[in-house]
């Protein structure tokens, strides 16, 4: 999704409220997202988005909500009532759990105010659970990658010619080798 317009058709979609798509677009919903959409960067789409709200302000009585957009580079978190926004990229996200009760838990390197403790309505929480869990797999593939830069101590080349060696001194096997040369060649061709 790229336009205000998709990302309201796809919440009427997924919305669990009874409005007529009529009423759904006549209250504005679209304009909602220009925000988000203004931030997108070139290549930047979104994946899934949902409202919240911050623990810690439920708990103080106030129902503060929060637009919560997962693209596939980040989450852009919107708050509604003075449009404060936080960014976190895929990278540094663990692990994202949905409770039973409407808690979400966003595990990160770092912490973030509007990812700190987050809740959703009971009756939301099952459609949000699948939309974050079929966004979860590509989550994890970004992380994979990430962590794939991070082990490679030079080029793609360099690695293959280094597991070679160890393939011939016979410290890995030869499909240990065949395997990691694989890995190597399909790292070169991503991004």
């Amino acid at each position: 999704m790229r336009t205000a317009e998709e990302m309201a058709e796809y919440e009427y979609e997924m919305s669990v409220r009874k409005l007529s798509k009529r009423e759904f677009f006549c209250a504005g919903y679209q304009e909602r997202y220009k925000t988000i959409v203004s931030m997108l960067e070139s290549d930047e789409y979104v994946l899934t988005f949902f409202w919240a709200y911050i623990y810690i302000y439920i708990r103080e009585g106030q129902r503060e909500s929060w637009r919560y957009v997962l693209t596939n580079k980040r989450i852009i978190t919107k708050r509604l009532v003075d449009n404060g926004i936080e960014c976190v990229r895929l990278e540094k996200i663990k692990d994202i759990i949905i409770a039973q009760d409407g808690n979400i838990i966003f595990e990160l390197d770092g912490w973030y105010h509007s990812l700190s403790a987050v809740y959703v309505d009971p009756e939301e929480a099952a459609v949000i659970k699948h939309e974050l869990e079929e966004v979860l797999p590509y989550i994890r593939q970004i992380q994979e990658r990430e962590a794939q830069k991070k082990k490679f101590s030079g080029s793609p080349a360099e690695e293959i010619r280094r597991f070679k060696e160890l393939c011939d001194d016979g410290i890995i096997t030869e499909e240990e080798f065949e395997d990691r040369k694989r890995e190597l060649l399909k790292f070169k061709y991503v991004d």
